[in-house]
């Protein structure tokens, strides 16, 4: 297992040095908790069954489960360069400004982009923010109007419904099609299920359903990121990154985006990730005949290959949402908008006009 361990994250020239009790724990056995960690509070809960999936092998070689493919998606066939991701950047940041709301003491923060009669609402993976579907908000601006929100850190997934609702209410959007990308997924999913008068069409990208979430794993973990110094938090979730965006075009710049997100992680702020997707998974009966089961329309989005979202994952979440359109990108990882985000905007864009 360590062998595999090396083989995805690769061997550092230079491991990281800890205070006693963590000075004598070899970089690969900290590995397994920073996997394990991204299981529940990272870019996504699929990682929990890392064991059988993302550390072995066979991992690059998932394939697609006997659910219905609506249609197979070719990314446009182009890739955006480190530049033309920098001069985006820049345009939506500058056109389109943060937006902050205060609500019980938390700072909400938020962009708006884009004119037209239909709202989308977008959340990014955990380590995304307001700012992660900047070419999302250029390629839609002429379309659609788009809500990015960066989801504080909380505990409490009523605080999070609650905040959604007053950026709602604020900006003034009766209903609105959500995007929840991995981690975000799970969030628009229990926003579905609490407040379905308010939502139009569920798009969930790359994630899975919150019933197979164990319960008390994210308390677990909570207690366990709490003692762990925030030096090696950031350094494990650095080196999951980098592994991640390894053939991923443009990854210098993505790299430079990540970096700067993982700075804003800490003992408190992982744990109330953790603590967050315990209560969610608690709060609700996530089965398809529940009787807050979300009966509208669903797009699934996934990647041909995904080691965060396994089979067992796509099959849950084809069974939770039966009438569901698929996608499936053919490329590979658990990030099909950062390998292609034009190609991406664009059948997010297809899927809303559907």
């Amino acid at each position: 297992m360590c062998h595999q361990l090396i083989r995805f994250f690769g061997r550092p020239e230079k491991p990281p040095k800890f205070d006693t009790p963590f000075r004598n724990i070899r970089w690969w056995h900290i590995g397994f908790i920073c996997i394990d960690m991204y299981s529940v509070s990272g870019e996504s809960e699929h990682m929990m069954q890392f064991h059988y999936e993302l550390v072995a092998v066979s991992c690059h070689r998932i394939p697609i489960s006997s659910f219905t493919l609506t249609q197979p998606i070719k990314l446009r066939g182009e890739v955006m360069t480190e530049q033309e991701l920098q001069d985006c950047w820049d345009r939506a940041t500058r056109r389109f400004p943060v937006y902050t709301l205060q609500r019980a003491g938390v700072t909400w923060r938020y962009r708006v982009s884009g004119v037209g009669e239909r709202t989308l609402v977008a959340l990014s993976g955990a380590l995304g923010g307001a700012e992660a579907y900047f070419v999302l908000m250029t390629e839609l601006e002429t379309q659609h109007r788009l809500l990015s929100v960066d989801v504080p850190f909380t505990s409490s997934i009523r605080e999070v419904m609650g905040g959604i609702l007053d950026i709602l209410d604020r900006e003034g959007v009766e209903r609105a099609s959500f995007l929840g990308a991995s981690f975000g997924g799970l969030l628009v999913q229990a926003f579905a299920k609490s407040h379905p008068e308010r939502v139009v069409r569920l798009i969930l990208a790359q994630t899975g359903p919150p019933g197979e979430i164990g319960p008390g794993k994210g308390r677990f973990w909570a207690r366990v990121v709490s003692v762990l110094p925030t030096g090696l938090i950031r350094w494990l979730f650095e080196r999951l990154v980098r592994g991640m965006l390894k053939r991923t075009p443009g990854r210098k710049f993505w790299m430079a985006f990540y970096s700067e997100e993982i700075q804003r992680l800490d003992r408190k702020s992982l744990a109330s990730r953790y603590l967050l997707t315990s209560d969610l998974v608690e709060s609700f009966v996530w089965t398809p005949d529940a009787h807050d089961a979300w009966k509208g329309l669903v797009t699934i989005l996934f990647s041909r290959k995904d080691a965060m979202v396994g089979s067992k994952m796509r099959t849950a979440l084809s069974a939770l949402y039966r009438d569901a359109d698929t996608h499936v990108f053919q490329t590979d990882g658990h990030a099909a908008y950062i390998h292609d985000p034009v190609g991406f905007s664009q059948t997010v864009a297809s899927a809303l006009g559907s």
